[in-house]
Protein backbone atom coordinates (compact mmCIF):
# COMPACT_ATOMS: atom_id res chain seq x y z
CA UNK A 1 0.00 0.00 0.00
CA UNK A 2 1.64 3.21 -0.92
CA UNK A 3 2.63 5.60 1.94
CA UNK A 4 0.00 8.27 2.79
CA UNK A 5 -2.52 7.01 0.43
CA UNK A 6 -6.30 7.60 1.50
CA UNK A 7 -6.86 4.02 2.18
CA UNK A 8 -3.82 4.11 4.49
CA UNK A 9 -4.79 7.12 6.05
CA UNK A 10 -8.42 5.65 6.54
CA UNK A 11 -7.71 2.23 7.82
CA UNK A 12 -4.95 3.90 10.18
CA UNK A 13 -8.51 5.59 12.20
CA UNK A 14 -10.06 2.48 12.09
CA UNK A 15 -7.82 0.66 13.56
CA UNK A 16 -6.52 -1.33 11.27
CA UNK A 17 -3.64 -2.40 12.44
CA UNK A 18 -4.73 -3.88 15.45
CA UNK A 19 -6.87 -6.27 13.37
CA UNK A 20 -5.25 -9.72 14.72
CA UNK A 21 -7.70 -11.56 12.05
CA UNK A 22 -7.14 -11.34 8.29
CA UNK A 23 -10.67 -11.42 8.18
CA UNK A 24 -11.91 -8.99 10.02
CA UNK A 25 -9.22 -6.44 7.94
CA UNK A 26 -10.72 -8.08 4.55
CA UNK A 27 -14.28 -6.75 5.67
CA UNK A 28 -12.97 -3.50 6.33
CA UNK A 29 -10.90 -3.05 3.00
CA UNK A 30 -14.09 -4.74 1.13
CA UNK A 31 -16.36 -2.16 2.33
CA UNK A 32 -14.14 0.57 1.55
CA UNK A 33 -13.95 -1.05 -1.90
CA UNK A 34 -17.48 -1.40 -2.43
CA UNK A 35 -18.16 2.50 -1.41
CA UNK A 36 -15.62 3.42 -3.59
CA UNK A 37 -16.90 1.66 -6.42
CA UNK A 38 -20.79 3.09 -5.80
CA UNK A 39 -18.31 6.48 -5.94
CA UNK A 40 -16.68 5.84 -8.92
CA UNK A 41 -13.73 6.46 -7.20
CA UNK A 42 -11.30 4.37 -9.33
CA UNK A 43 -8.04 5.31 -7.30
CA UNK A 44 -9.22 4.37 -3.97
CA UNK A 45 -11.11 0.81 -5.67
CA UNK A 46 -7.48 -0.18 -7.12
CA UNK A 47 -5.91 0.48 -3.53
CA UNK A 48 -8.60 -1.78 -1.88
CA UNK A 49 -7.66 -4.38 -4.25
CA UNK A 50 -4.00 -4.36 -4.29
CA UNK A 51 -4.53 -4.33 0.04
CA UNK A 52 -7.39 -7.30 -0.55
CA UNK A 53 -4.77 -9.49 -2.30
CA UNK A 54 -2.35 -8.76 0.07
CA UNK A 55 -4.10 -10.18 2.76
CA UNK A 56 -5.22 -12.99 0.46
CA UNK A 57 -1.30 -14.02 0.32
CA UNK A 58 -1.05 -13.66 3.95
CA UNK A 59 -3.92 -16.06 4.67
CA UNK A 60 -2.27 -18.73 1.86
CA UNK A 61 0.81 -18.21 3.56
CA UNK A 62 -0.33 -19.44 7.26
CA UNK A 63 -2.09 -21.97 5.66
CA UNK A 64 0.73 -23.27 4.17
CA UNK A 65 2.18 -23.12 7.64
CA UNK A 66 -0.78 -25.27 8.84
CA UNK A 67 0.55 -28.74 9.11
CA UNK A 68 -2.18 -31.36 9.82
Amino acid sequence: MPENSRLQDALKIMGYENAREPHHRSNLVLSIQLFAGIQKDDGLETECEMEIKRIRAEIAERNSKITV
